[in-house]
């Protein structure tokens, strides 16, 4: 087998669907992948301060209708995600939060990261 401390991508995803309609929904990176494994982060089951652990370094979207995401807080700038067209970005992201441009919809979302050191 390998050590996870030995290689040189990511220890961590994370994978959701996320509603949104016109109110901004957020979305705290990690939850699915806790919810479906609690021991994935090394954490105790129950235990809610886990989201605040996990950092994504890389994040990818897919959305069915063009929406808007912010990036760890709810003033920051939007970027304007376009439906049926992936988007990658290399940041540091915990929390996102998204909304609709004109219809209600759906988006994909695909993180990869760490712990913060």
């Amino acid at each position: 087998m390998f050590d996870l401390e030995e290689t040189k991508g990511h220890k961590f995803d994370d994978y959701s669907e996320i509603s949104f309609d016109s109110t901004e929904t957020p979305y705290v990176i990690g939850t699915a992948a806790v919810a479906a494994n609690s021991q994935c982060l090394g954490i105790e089951p129950g235990k809610q301060t886990y989201y605040k652990n996990f950092i994504a370094e890389e994040i990818m979207f897919l959305a069915t209708k063009n929406c808007l995401v912010r990036f760890n807080g709810a003033t920051n700038v939007q970027h304007k995600i376009y439906a049926n067209v992936y988007f990658a970005y290399k940041r540091r992201v915990h929390k996102i939060y998204v909304t609709r441009v004109a219809e209600d919809g759906k988006l994909e979302l695909w993180a990869e990261g760490d712990l913060p050191v």
